[in-house]
């Protein structure tokens, strides 16, 4: 249903709050509408706060269902709800006079004397407000002199004369005419509310009889309708069971489509194409018609991009009427159109649907005319409403198939088509008008307005105020909303029971209910630790009360539940219900159990349905033990040591307890408490029998003495925390052993609660721990798109109480650790004397677990991968954009200033490659391209471009040719500077890949996007032209790397952008960050040995600083026998190094093996196989490894000069590096170094 208007202007994000108007100033239709839109958008917002999603007065609560075996049939209460803030009231049923005209019991006829309309099937009730007594029509009949008889069944009583038609959910005011579901199972009642649009078409009372009934103003109506929807169809559309329940359904929901995403919607003007160069003048373009129209997109049948279909019209489908006969095939409506303009006409394409259609959101039959005569329209073709198939009867369409009055509908689009069609590409409308679907779900009447404007030449629609372009905009409507209003099943016998009613009622405003604390909270009771199976009462009750303002509510009903602790009411239950007496106080009785020192309850008012009005109330209370009551020993020397009267009294006695308390743990006690009640101080060996243990939180065990916690080894015992990075926490204990155990915090980084990410945890996390040791255990963590977490963390340092706190040693020895994507094996800061051995770390296998879309929201992944899209960076030309051209082939690079285009250069290298020989060394590459250039100037043909460029020379000077056949003066013209011939590598070179340009300044870098996909982010750029010098260039640069994967519209159309996302999510796998990390502020003795690294970017890193400028150092670093299979996170993405050891007084890399993972499916070479940076001390070993993943063996840079005065120890001694133009090791400054027996092999 639509209106005759020019136009929507309501958008809500606007914050519009009046229409005013101005004198003198044209007054719109659009004006006064967006006025009454603003009015009723926040009547509704407003009653939305204040109720909720959902609402039903407790004093008249409409929509519930009851449930009638002898009808079969589901009666719907009279009363008011509220859907998203849109009240609905279902009124009273409709009375209907009554005589009984014959016979008795069930075979009584009765006679209708008055009253409305009436049918078989129809239910009667003698209840005035519809709630009992009810029977269904049957036989009903009307004669010739209008008298309506019928029967019932069951009987009514014989002495009736008055019945009332309740509602059903098979006959509503607003129904579709839907029959109940046969299949039994669980279904959810539904309240569905939305808005329906009113013409005098459809209710011609709205026409003004006094000026000779023309059209006005059209009106909207709220509508609902009560629908059932499964269970299994709601667990079919994603939601899990918990999310099905009474109370989670009243925070609102969709039974259609879930969390699916909406399909939205673009259109525009029609582009005109510049391609063809300033000089040609376009073809036409933007909105080309001479008449101002408003567009209508409507969808005609629902599904998700690939399966739904859409419907247009130009003038906002707004040329409608109705029939109410079909007489021989032919349509006899009741008006064809007020003019000739608007009227039906052979060749139109309309839609019929009746009133059940419209209520239902149903597609209406599709029909082109074939002739109108008079107000008779006979059919060409009529298609089905779902398929569009044509529908025949003996050739003709099949009228038969029709409803027998219905409403009809011009579409000047013709048939539905395809969203699909309009999602690829955009779609022609008419006269320049396009449209363009996106992703999601799409739902019959979804429908979209365009205001086309002649004097524009142009649509309204709104545009990124950055690029111009459409934005993607929801549905303008129909508003859909919906309110849980009963759980039913329907038996195998055909019977329905309401198992829950989910309405939530609210009082009126004058009647709130506040519910306050009345006593009982704080208290202490002595238990018997002897007797710790006994409860303990507690000396007063628990109370609460309830007030309306001053005035106590007497009858209500408080809950009081148990919340923490194992202790009972009065009823000898955890649970007890208590009604509130005439002083509005309700009270119970509560006994603590006899282990649990601190206990708690909950008391909550319910209402009417038995729900929760309101947040708990909470009632603390305590066993008064000597242990938890201070004690102070400043005038007793003798108890020095005792700061509790528990230990107070065992000093007296002679009973200090000292030694290790031993704890067995079974599986199904509640581990977790176990392990956190240790007291401060207290020594425990803890052993874990054989099962799994589950925690949904992190177990906190904090400021214990020496705690040796073990099982029976890997696979015997299991510990999984869900929803959390670490799941057992140690902070400032004297030691912790942990062994033969297995731990996994398998959730990946955006299931875990955002509170419990304080730091970088690991799923076995130490901080502030005097000792550390870890062996024989198996650890694994989840993934995520950015670095967050550690299978293991030991740490000093906290950055919460920005204190240090030395660990003096950490042993992890012979774990086996499994790495998520992009997270950390081992981290240890701050130690003394750490030793790392025997231990197997590995990134889960598979590809990278998430696909781009998460990457794209991760904000820390963003700016770092930003960041790589522009790599060596420099000021002003370089390379490339210089006029300086290039024969390139794989490593090796001639360049020169040349006159012949970069494309006829490449060109040339492509029809005439090298020999294998010819790339063997510099010599010999420079020997080839320059007999490449020879040959060009001896046959200018192999260029025709340099031919061309030879002749316009010849024409310039008159020569006609003279003097240019001579091949010294072609070589001269064809290179024009001297050739340079070097190695170039992608990393250290002097080449860029791109340069960009703006206001007179120039920025050069290397990207993995293109030089094309740059310039036209630049232009996109509002800030390109107020740029004033080369470092706001590269810095407006970086800004778009990263706006580019922020914003989806901005890379619209950048096919390297596209390219390379598509590649990282094809072509990426699962990884880990870096193997071993031990840095931090101190670093004493650190010893790698022995570890198996696989599919890791870094292997082994241990750098020791806090201070960029601080001389600090690690005193020893050894890192010996290790084997590392590394890898880059994708194909284009730097790899930096192996191993990285930062700041060290001596050093010794020894016997290590670092190759290439062969888990991709490409290959990337690292840059460097170690690096050692920073402040290096005087002895210095790498011996003995075999490096085989980077183009660089060794490198070594030091910002501590060393004088002839002051000599140095740096043995670089019989290394393997193998690779790709493979260089062996570089050291800077170039200090002397003892290079022995080191080997270089390119592969």
């Amino acid at each position: 249903m639509t209106g005759d208007i020019s136009r929507k202007t309501f958008d809500p994000v606007k914050d519009f709050s009046l229409v005013g108007m101005q004198q003198g100033r044209l007054f719109t239709d659009a004006d006064w509408n967006e006025q009454g839109d603003i009015l009723r958008a926040s009547d509704r917002e407003t009653a939305a706060d204040i109720i909720g999603p959902a609402g039903f007065p407790e004093d008249d609560a409409g929509f519930g269902l009851i449930p009638d075996a002898g009808t079969g049939t589901l009666m719907i209460t009279p009363g008011t709800g509220y859907v998203a803030g849109v009240g609905h009231v279902l009124r009273w049923p409709f009375g209907f006079s009554l005589t009984r005209q014959s016979g008795t019991g069930g075979n009584a006829v009765w006679r209708l004397d008055d009253g409305g309309e009436l049918a078989d099937d129809d239910v009667l009730s003698t209840d005035p407000a519809g709630l009992s007594v009810f029977v269904k029509v049957r036989n009903f009949a009307e004669d010739a002199n209008g008298v309506r008889t019928f029967r019932t069944t069951p009987a009514l009583g014989d002495t009736v004369t008055r019945a009332f038609r309740p509602a059903t959910v098979q006959r509503q005011p607003y129904g579709a005419g839907t029959p109940l579901p046969a299949v039994a199972g669980d279904y959810l009642a539904v309240l569905k509310s939305t808005d329906l649009i009113v013409t005098a078409l459809d209710e011609p009372l709205l026409r003004e009889v006094a000026f000779d009934g023309p059209d006005t103003a059209y009106r909207e109506r709220t509508i609902w309708q009560v629908q059932l929807v499964a269970r299994a169809a709601l667990l079919a559309l994603g939601y899990q069971a918990s999310d099905l329940t009474c109370p989670a359904l009243s925070k609102g929901f969709d039974p259609v489509l879930a969390n699916r995403a909406r399909g939205e919607m673009r259109a525009r003007a029609e582009l005109s194409d510049l391609s063809a160069g300033p000089c040609n003048l376009p073809p036409a373009a933007g909105y080309r018609s001479l008449e101002n129209f408003l567009f209508r997109v409507e969808i005609h049948l629902a599904g998700d991009e690939a399966a739904a279909f859409y419907k247009w019209s130009r003038e906002n489908a707004i040329h409608r009427t109705r029939y109410r006969e079909i007489d021989a095939g032919v349509l006899v409506v009741d008006s064809i159109g007020r003019d000739e303009m608007t009227a039906l006409k052979a060749g139109d394409w309309i839609e019929i649907r009746d009133q059940a259609a419209i209520y239902g959101e149903a597609p209406g039959f599709f029909a082109r005319i074939d002739e109108v005569v008079g107000q008779r329209v006979s059919l060409a073709e009529l298609r089905d409403p779902l398929t569009l198939a044509p529908l025949l009867n003996n050739g003709l369409p099949d009228t038969d198939k029709l409803p027998a009055e219905a409403f009809v509908t011009r579409w000047e689009g013709g048939l539905p088509a395809q969203v699909d069609d309009a999602a690829a590409d955009w779609a022609d409308l008419e006269n320049g008008v396009q449209i363009r679907f996106g992703a999601g779900q799409y739902q019959p009447g979804d429908h979209w307005t365009i205001p086309a404007r002649a004097v524009s030449g142009d649509v309204e629609w709104p545009r990124n105020p950055v690029t111009g372009e459409p934005l993607p905009k929801p549905a303008e409507g129909p508003r859909r909303n919906y309110a849980a209003l009963a759980w039913l099943v329907l038996d195998g016998a055909g019977a329905w029971t309401v198992t829950e009613d989910c309405r939530p009622l609210f009082p009126p405003i004058t009647r709130a209910k506040q519910v306050l604390y009345a006593g009982g909270d704080g208290q202490e009771a002595l238990d018997d630790p002897l007797n710790a199976a006994a409860l303990v009462p507690l000396p007063k009750e628990l109370s609460v009360a309830v007030v309306r303002g001053h005035k106590p509510v007497q009858g209500e009903t408080i809950r009081f539940t148990v919340a923490e602790g194992a202790g009972q009411f009065g009823n000898g239950m955890p649970t007890q219900e208590a009604t509130t007496d005439g002083t509005g106080v309700a009270s119970v009785t509560f006994s603590l159990d006899g282990t649990n020192r601190v206990q708690r309850v909950f008391a909550q008012r319910l209402d009417a349905a038995g729900t929760p009005t309101h947040a708990p109330i909470s009632f603390n209370a305590t066993l008064a033990r000597a242990t938890h009551v201070s004690f102070n020993p400043t005038n007793t020397p003798a108890l020095a040591l005792a700061n509790t009267v528990q230990k107070a009294i065992e000093a007296l006695a002679g009973l200090q307890h000292v030694g290790c308390t031993t704890i067995v743990i079974q599986p199904g006690e509640d581990w977790a408490a176990r392990l956190e009640g240790l007291q401060p101080g207290e020594n425990a060996s803890i052993c874990f029998a054989r099962g799994t243990y589950t925690t949904g939180r992190t177990v906190e065990m904090t400021g214990l003495g020496h705690i040796r916690i073990s099982g029976a080894g890997p696979g015997t015992v299991q510990i999984l925390a869900y929803r959390t990075e670490a799941a057992i926490a140690f902070a400032a204990c004297a030691s912790v052993v942990v062994s033969g155990l297995e731990f996994a915090t398998p959730d990946s980084n955006s299931a875990v609660d955002p509170g419990r990410k304080i730091h970088r945890q690991g799923t076995l996390d130490f901080g502030h721990c005097d000792a550390v040791e870890v062996h024989g255990c198996t650890l694994s963590c989840g993934g995520g798109t950015s670095t967050e977490r550690t299978c293991l963390t030991v740490r000093g340092y906290s950055e919460t109480l920005k204190s240090l706190r030395v660990t003096q040693s950490v042993r992890i020895t012979n774990n086996s650790l499994t790495v998520g994507n992009l997270q950390e094996g081992i981290v240890v800061t701050d130690a003394v004397d750490v030793d790392v051995s025997g231990n197997i770390l590995t990134a889960k296998p598979g590809k990278g677990s998430l696909n781009i879309k998460a990457f794209l929201s991760d904000k820390v992944w963003r700016a770092a991968t930003a960041n790589s899209f522009i790599t060596r960076p420099v000021k002003g030309y370089v390379g490339r954009g210089t006029g300086f051209k290039e024969i390139g082939v794989k490593e090796w690079r001639m360049t020169f200033d040349s006159p012949v285009p970069q494309k006829d250069w490449d060109a040339l290298v492509a029809t005439n490659p090298p020999a294998a020989a010819d790339l063997k060394n510099q010599e010999t590459f420079g020997r080839w391209a320059q007999g490449l250039v020879a040959s060009v100037a001896e046959n200018p043909d192999r260029m025709p471009v340099f031919r061309k460029q030879l002749k316009r020379l010849g024409d310039s000077f008159g020569t006609h040719g003279e003097g240019l056949d001579n091949t010294k003066v072609r070589t001269t013209l064809l290179v024009s500077s001297d050739p340079v011939v070097q190695r170039f590598d992608a990393r250290s070179g002097a080449e860029r890949q791109v340069v960009v340009e703006a206001n007179g300044q120039v920025v050069a870098f290397d990207s993995a996007f293109s030089q094309k996909d740059w310039t036209t982010l630049i232009s996109r750029s509002g800030s390109a032209a107020k740029i004033a010098n080369a470092d706001e260039l590269l810095g407006l640069s970086y800004g778009l790397a990263k706006k580019v994967l922020e914003d989806a519209e901005l890379r619209a159309g950048l096919g390297s952008v596209q390219n390379w996302l598509k590649g990282l999510e094809e072509n990426s796998v699962s990884l880990g960050a870096q193997g071993i990390v031990c840095g931090g502020r101190r670093m004493d003795n650190v010893a790698i040995r022995g570890n198996a690294i696989r599919a890791f970017q870094v292997g082994v890193r241990v750098a020791v600083s806090h201070m960029r400028n601080a001389n600090v150092r690690a005193r020893s670093v050894s890192i010996d026998d290790n084997r590392m299979e590394l890898m880059a996170p994708y194909a284009q993405a730097y790899a930096g190094y192996g191993v990285l050891v930062g700041n060290v007084d001596t050093l010794r890399i020894r016997g290590n093996e670092m190759a290439l993972s062969t888990r991709p499916n490409f290959s990337r070479y690292f840059a460097q196989g170690i690096r050692i940076w920073g402040f290096i001390g005087h002895q210095v070993l790498v011996a003995e490894n075999r490096i085989s993943m980077a183009t660089m063996g060794i490198r070594l840079v030091s910002v501590v000069a060393f004088g002839d005065e002051d000599p140095h120890l740096w043995v670089f001694r019989e290394n393997l590096i193998e690779g790709p133009g493979i260089r062996g090791w570089k050291v800077t400054p170039s200090w002397p170094l003892v290079d022995q027996n080191n080997l270089t092999r390119s592969v």
